[in-house]
């Protein structure tokens, strides 16, 4: 399990000179680091309220443009502005390892990951199954590093993407959050009971509401004595512990940043990985409370007070 929290710690919150840690893939579950600096990645669920609820709102679905002709990048003064075919140009001779970091730290890919990617799987430029980051693949790293819609999923399957039942792709679904995705990929991936529990604390590590719903209620599969093991839960409070203490200091820095796009990009990204751990902690709330740790599930509400004050704070910045 040390294995799938390095994964998401790829997707979640480090800024500026914080550091996040890249498994590369070695045999079982051994675990090799890369250090590298950015702005924070984190997956976008929104405001907690019961676990069994909707927290998540499934993002709008955006048409995919078709395959393009890729033609030279034209100089701009606003790389946000740049269109698909310029994104093409500027990315399509990259190296895999490095377009893989270039989708989490990029703002000008922001909100626009998986529509790159699907291009460049659709013009042969990268294969749709190859990996980019550790074991992740292109349609699993599209997930979580941006909004997929559900028609890009489905385009991605077309091209003959695979999917499956992994560490890699349960971070992707859960960070996902998109309700149609996941259960497209339950039934692409032939997911069974056996899975349920897994997935079940699989969605308390990714934050995931939607995942958590789909399967306590639509599979009806909430099991009373599932538990997390005692290294996923350390790291889990311990992350929300310590990302609680220098969110603020995170925030100030933000404020005060002098590029506006990069500004704009790390508070966006900031604004997820608060949701993130809002979700998380609510989740942990409802774990508690079924196993009869009152205690603990009034720390976790502690910690959810705590996340939404500063998210508020962070909110204010735009007003």
């Amino acid at each position: 399990m040390k294995k799938f929290f390095v994964l998401l710690f790829v997707i979640v919150v480090v800024v500026g000179s914080y550091s996040y840690y890249v498994h590369q893939p070695q045999e079982n579950t051994d675990v090799a680091v890369e250090e590298v600096t950015t702005e924070v990645v984190a997956p976008a669920p929104t405001s907690p309220s019961q676990p069994s609820q909707n927290i998540v709102a499934t993002p709008e679905e955006v048409p995919v443009e078709a395959s393009v002709e890729v033609t030279e990048a034209t100089t701009t003064n606003n790389d946000a502005d740049l269109s698909l075919q310029e994104l093409l140009a500027k990315y399509r001779d990259m190296p895999v390892d490095e377009l893989g970091f270039a989708l989490l730290s990029n703002p000008e890919l922001n909100g626009r990951q998986a529509e790159l990617l699907l291009a460049m799987a659709e013009q042969g430029i990268i294969g749709v199954n190859d990996n980019l980051l550790g074991d992740m693949s292109v349609m699993s790293l599209a997930m979580v590093t941006g909004e997929m819609s559900y028609d890009q999923f489905e385009q991605f399957l077309q091209l003959g993407a695979y999917v499956a039942n992994d560490e890699s792709w349960q971070i992707a679904v859960g960070v996902q959050n998109n309700r149609r995705i996941i259960e497209r990929w339950y039934n692409e991936a032939r997911i069974g009971p056996e899975s349920h529990e897994q997935l079940l604390r699989s969605a308390i590590i990714t934050g995931s509401t939607e995942l958590h719903d789909y399967i306590a209620n639509d599979k009806q599969a909430l099991l009373d004595n599932y538990q997390l093991a005692s290294d996923e839960l350390d790291m889990l409070t311990q992350s929300l512990s310590q990302f609680g203490q220098f969110a603020g200091e995170v925030a100030e820095q933000i404020a005060s940043h002098e590029n506006p796009a990069e500004q704009m990009f790390m508070q966006q990204n900031m604004e997820k990985a608060l949701r993130l751990h809002i979700n998380q902690a609510t989740l942990l709330v409802d774990y508690f409370e079924r196993r009869g740790e009152s205690e603990k599930a009034d720390e976790m509400r502690a910690q959810i007070e705590a996340l939404k004050a500063q998210l508020e704070q962070l909110l204010s910045q735009n007003d």
